[in-house]
């Protein structure tokens, strides 16, 4: 092979699947389109990507990683047919386009070949491995959801996610909901770094109290977005996209820096030992830095760190339980305190407890609505906080809204309550006002 024709098969294949590239996919795909454009004709494109192959590769390394995308490559390309065009565009995501036009039901039925070929283990005996795969697909069609090659593939890898965040193994077509959806994350992405940027989110403080006496005992922090032209963004639709988008880190260190500000403001206005809760993302906690940029920060704002308590939530616990546990305890040992946030929502169980290095419990407010016609629940709570205390962790019950569910849990010997009957969240001015005003 002459040099130049060896150069130019390494600019269009991938090296390591030995597939076309995302050069030559470009290429392929644009060239459909003319066809389809001429002939009046429709295609499709799957975008496919491994689930969890992060996790593959941090738990195996890269080396078990590239021998996994091999192989993972060569049982797909087996399930489609000779005229498709197999590539791999980057990592562990590849496309498929699928032309000429096949209906939705042939489209299904080339998945099922894939994943009837991805069924089974992939066997690596060389290095003793046997690792059972999944993929997620999103499904695009030419011209439908766009006419160029950016659109396809930016709709197509949408499908793709939504796939992601539904459970993943599974596949989704294309609609004009998901780009809708897409195209608001997207402007909401753009948003949220200038907001960080400039400061333009705000944190509220939601009182928790005794819930025998109704005596305040502290705060819970909690972000609040109000773009000037977006209008008010709730948390459940910005943070999400934060965690996709890689600025969670930036949010949730202007989120402590503010609230440990806040709290120092706090603290010289009064002597009263208010906690301040705040929230810890899973992000977070998996920075290598995490424990030393939080005490920096703790340090520069000059409050008591026993005045601080971090809620996670049981998540955290799936990857890599062993070095959150260490850098938990590392940061317990400087007075923070941890808190157990959402319990009953996730996978912890009640022997979990044991095991984590937790000092509250906070059971979530979608037990504590249900608990008035709900024996079940009502069984659940009654259990974790017997169970709780008796490790010697707070609990306290999330989202109360009624006399009826505060006297319940005070027969269950709950240690305290957050939820509107107590107080809604509060600007940090109606904090100071109720909570931290000095007599003279």
């Amino acid at each position: 092979m002459e040099a130049e024709d060896l150069n130019q098969l390494l600019v269009r294949t991938d090296s390591l699947t030995q597939l076309p590239n995302r050069v030559t996919f470009r290429e392929q795909i644009n060239c459909a389109i003319k066809v389809a454009k001429e002939k009046n004709t429709q295609f499709a494109i799957l975008y496919i990507d491994i689930d969890r192959f992060k996790a593959i590769n941090d738990n195996f390394g890269h080396h078990i990683g590239d021998l996994l995308l091999k192989m993972v490559s060569k049982r797909i390309q087996s399930s489609i047919r000779t005229s498709d065009i197999f590539a791999r565009l980057s990592g562990d995501e590849f496309c498929v386009l699928l032309t000429p036009w096949l209906t939705q039901n042939n489209i299904e039925d080339v998945i099922d070949k894939i994943k009837f070929q991805l069924k089974n283990p992939i066997l690596l005996p060389e290095e003793k491995l046997s690792i059972q795969v999944s993929i997620s697909i999103g499904i695009a069609f030419y011209p439908e959801h766009g006419e160029t090659y950016d659109a396809l593939v930016q709709h197509s890898d949408t499908a793709m996610y939504h796939v992601k965040n539904t459970g993943r193994n599974s596949y989704a077509f294309c609609s004009l909901e998901l780009v809708e959806k897409n195209r608001r994350k997207q402007e909401i992405s753009i948003a949220l770094q200038e907001a960080i940027k400039h400061d333009q989110l705000t944190l509220v403080f939601q009182p928790k109290a005794n819930i025998s006496t109704q005596e305040i005992s502290g705060f819970e922090a909690l972000l609040r977005w109000k773009h000037p032209g977006l209008g008010a963004i709730a948390p459940a639709e910005f943070i999400p996209v934060a965690e996709h988008s890689g600025f969670i880190q930036d949010l949730g260190v202007w989120t402590l820096r503010k609230a440990c500000e806040q709290l120092n403001i706090w603290q010289n206005q009064t002597d009263h030992p208010y906690t301040l809760a705040i929230n810890i993302s899973a992000h977070q906690l998996h920075q290598e830095s995490f424990v030393q940029s939080t005490s920096d920060i703790i340090e520069a704002a000059g409050v008591n760190p026993a005045l601080l308590e971090f809620e996670i939530t049981e998540s955290i616990f799936i990857d890599q339980p062993l070095l959150i546990r260490e850098k938990i305890i590392a940061l317990k040992k400087k007075g923070i305190k941890f808190s157990l946030d959402d319990y009953g929502t996730g996978y912890a169980s009640l022997s979990l407890l044991t095991q984590l290095p937790i000092n509250i419990l906070k059971i979530d407010m979608s037990f504590i609505h249900s608990m008035i016609n709900n024996q079940t629940h009502r069984i659940i709570i009654e259990n974790t906080i017997t169970m709780a205390q008796a490790l010697k962790i707070k609990v306290i019950a999330e989202g109360v809204e009624t006399v009826q569910q505060l006297e319940l849990l005070k027969t269950y010997h709950c240690n305290e309550l957050q939820g509107n009957l107590l107080s809604p969240p509060l600007s940090s001015q109606e904090i100071a006002n109720n909570y931290y005003t000095t007599s003279s």
